[in-house]
């Protein structure tokens, strides 16, 4: 258990924050809604140091949506930088049917200021997935293929999220790329959206299928990063799962499985022996789960602010 390094931020409470992501040692927490105006934090545990982000400028002057803001962390080994990367779709927004009307951010550690990325390196599909995974000098995120439909209801052309695909984004060259999926899961009826999540499984991309009704999922993993052929079929897990948090180095299984009175769990499991080891938490709002090494990164920045 880490100390609350956010208390004296005006009180706030550790739960209006989630975990962003950790690399070498950092952990960034950014707020969890759209309209949560806490700060995003860069944190060492280890040295009790953290960086209050200045608030990123604004993306919509004026818009009577709401924003959906996702965040992502990670390397950049070529600068020795740590970046966040800032989503910001409206999603109910029809006025472009040609992409969907998304701002993307960046935040620079060693320049200690955001910046907005030009629209025409901003893919038409991109809106922020759930989650994103750093690997190989990248984040990924899950997205959905831009679709247009009519609406009867509202009497327009809508913009609508179709298939899913994994969408990379290098933190050097601060470009957007596509990772392929595996041919055998690139049918529609299980590529849609909520059907797929992604995970680190030790150093290599983990695509996890998910079935209908609570009724397990596969597990894929990209065994050679970038080769589209790569992709092993590893196992398929049976049984009912709110969510898969992540791999550990043993190869067992972090999910949290949910109980006949709605109560969820977080759990372990060897896919080989089929043995479930029960973590002393339960009933939790939030969980996270990813690799930590303690290092003394921040303990001479300048923006860095020690506490008790």
């Amino acid at each position: 258990m880490l100390a609350d390094p956010v208390t004296f931020l005006e009180n706030k409470r550790i739960s209006d924050l989630e975990v962003v992501g950790t690399c070498n040692g950092l952990i960034c927490l950014a707020p969890a809604l759209s309209f949560n105006h806490s700060p995003t934090l860069i944190w060492n545990p280890c040295i009790r140091k953290i960086v209050i982000l200045p608030s990123p400028p604004a993306c919509f002057t004026s818009t009577q949506y709401d924003e959906c803001i996702k965040h992502g962390f990670g390397y950049d080994s070529h600068s020795n930088d740590y970046k966040v990367l800032r989503i910001v779709t409206l999603p109910d927004d029809h006025s472009d049917l040609s992409r969907f009307a998304t701002v993307v951010q960046v935040y620079s550690l060693a320049r200690a200021s955001w910046k907005t990325l030009d629209a025409s390196v901003v893919p038409v599909d991109l809106r922020g997935g759930s989650y994103s995974v750093f690997l190989n000098g990248s984040l990924h995120m899950l997205e959905v293929r831009l679709s247009v439909g009519y609406d009867d209801h509202a009497d327009e052309y809508c913009k609508y999220g179709g298939d899913t695909f994994i969408a990379s984004f290098d933190m050097a060259t601060e470009l957007f790329g596509e990772v392929m999926v595996p041919e055998e899961v690139m049918v529609p009826e299980a590529l849609q959206r909520n059907r797929c999540t992604i995970s680190k499984y030790g150093d290599s991309l983990a695509l996890i299928k998910h079935y209908d009704y609570n009724c397990g999922c596969d597990i894929w993993v990209m065994k050679e990063y970038g080769v589209t052929e790569s992709w092993t079929y590893l196992y398929k897990i049976a049984g009912v799962q709110d969510c898969i948090y992540g791999f550990k180095r043993c190869g067992e299984v972090v999910l949290s499985e949910r109980n006949n009175l709605g109560r969820s769990r977080m759990i372990s499991l060897d896919p080989k022996s089929k043995q479930v080891k029960v973590f002393g938490n339960k009933d939790y709002i939030y969980y996270f789960m990813d690799s930590f090494v303690e290092s003394l990164i921040l303990l001479d920045h300048v923006n860095a602010i020690s506490y008790q």
